[in-house]
């Protein structure tokens, strides 16, 4: 799936278009800057990642996987590979 997305236009202009990517990336972003601080779970729920205070790792999975989930639903369209996979 990966190989089809990227021979079917992945380019930057492709990119800069896509919320679910957008927001994944910055997700991933604010996660490398939580990482740095002395409270990542809190570091994230200033950036609108509503974790418990002893969340599992698939309880973050799925909080960031809403919220790219809810950024692409805010733009009328659907979360795409790009956003999937990033």
């Amino acid at each position: 799936m990966v190989l089809d997305t990227a021979t079917d236009g992945f380019t930057r202009e492709r990119l800069s278009q896509d919320t679910s990517y957008i927001k994944a990336v910055e997700l991933l972003v604010e996660m490398g800057i939580g990482a740095q601080n002395n409270n990542f779970i809190e570091h994230l729920r200033e950036v609108g990642i509503p974790l418990s205070y002893n969340p599992s790792v698939h309880e973050l999975n799925a909080k960031l996987g809403k919220a790219v989930d809810d950024v692409a639903w805010s733009q009328n369209s659907l979360k795409t590979d790009l956003g999937e996979y990033a």
